[in-house]
Parts: C-alpha cells; structure tokens; sequence
C-alpha cells in the first residue's frame, strides 16, 4: 500500500462512543488492506478499593473475558470489511498501554474518542485521550463526541500561523487531499490586540490599524504563496485570512465553510506576531464539531526541511 496511513491504532473502552472513529476513519478513503490495531485495556486498579478480595478476583475474571468477547466481535467486524485487523488486550494503565503499543507495532496513527462512558470495565476516555495526546509523538485523530460522519471528506482546515512549525500539517493534509480529493481550506488568523495592549505597542490608533492591515496583506500574500505551491501537486484549494482570537475563529471557520475536518499542528513559534500554537490546538479541540488530526511538530529550527516544497514527494 502507498497511503498516508498504513497501520492505525485504536483504543477501545467497550463503549458505541469510542467506536466512532470507526466511521470517520472510513471517510479517509482508506484502503482495504489498512492495518487495523485494536487496543483494549483493563484498568483494575480502578476496582480495588470498595470491592472485597474473592468478589474482586471474580469481578477481573469476568472483565477480562467481557473484554475479549468485545474486541473479538469488533475484529471480526473489521474483517468482513476488508481490513487486517489485530487485537491488543492489556491490563494497567490505558494511556501508558496505548502508547508503548503504539511504538511496538510501528503504528503510523492514533485514532481515538475525546471521551467515554464512565463505567465499569469503562475509561474516562477524555482523560485518556489528552495524556496520549501529550505523550505520543504520533499524530492522533480525535473524535468528539458530539460529531456525526456525513459521507466523504471534502474539506479540510488547515489553520497556520506563518512558522515553518505550523506548516507541517500541511504535509499530511495535502497528502489526505489526494486520497480523498479533498480542498484544503488554509485558514490564518491575525490575532487582534485588546485596547491595552494597543495602548502600550502603539503610539496612536491609526498606527495600531495601520499594523494590522499590513499584518492581513502578509497574511493574504503567505497563504498565496502556500496555495500555488498546493496547486503545482493538483490539490484544490482555498485560502482564508480573518481577525480575532484564533481559537474561536477556527473555531466559527468550521462552522461557516463547513469543515469536514480540521489539520493542524499542536505547536507554533511564539511571539508578537504569532499564536501560541499548542495552547490553540488545546482549545480549538474543546470547541471544534469536526474531527481534529493534531500532528506533533518540532521546533522551528529542526523543521527548516520540511517546508511544503516537499509536498512533491507525497
């Protein structure tokens, strides 16, 4: 096979809402082939404390054996569809477990829920998922709870902020692009200043204003820029220059040019000019409705390389 994600990992906690990825993942025109790894983990220490010994020996007993029963119906489910499919049943901690399964298996994406029941035999999902998120050096699609999957994907965000950092998503999302034939909507955000902080940079207004269209003109010239280069690989684009915090604009872009799914690194160079990129991805995954693929990026320095005039090799 010959696609962007070969072999992707998937936490499951036995709820319908981690298996959501399911759907989405499918949305990625994946091929048949794809190389499934299904990772249940049982975390006993959660059922220590109130249980007495005997009961608590019994109670293991059952789940492991409720676990195994689920994760080989989902294996099989898989299957039917064409996919190669393993499953990984483990015991301790499920965000540890998931990652260094991750690494054992060589695994290119994790795919998982932003939460999930709580329960017995049950993860608290949400925390699951940010631990990982934080820990892995993979990228990780998240799915909210609250997202449906509606056919195909025909529209992906790619928020950047100007640094080379940031641009990184862009080697996945154009390679996502041509699987899926899918436009890439490059979105930056000029972060406006509050009356304050124009008052302590600015001498006047009129100059406060004067910056700030000269930072929308960069802007509008970058993303040209970036889109040429986009079209010489035959990728469709759009491009997408809007004021204010950059959270909530990505947020509202969503929204508003109906996005199928959101790219973007999960850190950026900091400064006047610039977002603090991890804090953004972190609110941008509480409040987004699409699915978000955060791929982990390295600092600026180290990633001179990759800037998008590699996207030739995808």
């Amino acid at each position: 096979m010959n696609t962007i994600y070969d072999r992707i990992l998937i936490p499951l906690d036995g709820s319908p809402l981690a298996e959501l990825t399911f759907a989405h993942l499918r949305r990625l025109s994946l091929p048949n082939q794809t190389e499934l790894h299904l990772v249940g983990v049982l975390e006993t220490w959660r059922y220590a404390m109130s249980t007495p010994d005997l009961a608590l020996t019994e109670l293991h007993a059952y789940l492991r054996k409720d676990l195994q029963i689920y994760l080989a119906q989902k294996c099989q489910e898989l299957q039917q569809l064409g996919y190669r499919v393993q499953i990984h049943q483990l015991e301790g901690d499920a965000a540890l477990a998931i990652i260094n399964v991750a690494k054992e298996v060589h695994a290119q994406l994790i795919a998982m829920t932003t939460h999930g029941r709580s329960g017995i035999r049950r993860w608290t999902l949400g925390s699951v998922a940010e631990r990982v998120l934080h820990e892995t050096d993979l990228p990780v699609l998240l799915v909210r709870e609250e997202t449906t999957a509606k056919g195909p994907v025909k529209r992906l965000l790619v928020p950047l902020d100007g640094s080379l950092v940031a641009e990184q998503a862009l080697i996945p999302a154009a390679k996502l692009a041509k699987e899926t034939g899918a436009v890439l909507v490059l979105l930056q955000v000029v972060q406006t200043l509050d009356p304050t902080n124009q008052r302590i940079l600015f001498q006047s207004k009129a100059e406060a204003e004067s910056t700030l269209n000269s930072w929308v003109l960069d802007g509008k010239n970058y993303l040209e820029s970036v889109g040429q280069r986009l079209l010489q690989q035959g990728i469709q684009y759009e491009s997408q220059i809007r004021t204010g915090d950059p959270d909530r604009v990505i947020c509202a872009t969503v929204v508003d040019s109906g996005t199928d799914m959101v790219v973007m690194g999960t850190h950026g160079r900091t400064g006047f000019r610039r977002w603090v990129y991890g804090s953004v991805a972190n609110k941008v995954l509480r409040g987004v409705t699409c699915p978000l693929l955060l791929i982990r990026s390295e600092t600026e320095e180290t990633t001179a390389a990759a800037r998008l005039s590699n996207v030739s090799s995808v």
